[in-house]
């Protein structure tokens, strides 16, 4: 199951197509890396944006 978001996020993760991850707070980024797969070339982004 997903949390309510309210920020509207979107990333192109490497080989993979677009996903619009909707993130409000540090948790929900962590909790959206955990559950997309594709997430993880992304990781080092998240952190430089966070």
């Amino acid at each position: 199951s997903k949390a309510p978001h309210r920020v509207a996020t979107t990333i192109t993760p490497t080989g993979s197509a677009p996903e619009q991850l909707q993130l409000s707070t540090t948790a929900d980024v962590i909790h959206s890396i955990r559950c997309y797969h594709g997430i993880y070339t992304c990781i080092h982004t998240w952190i430089g944006l966070l």
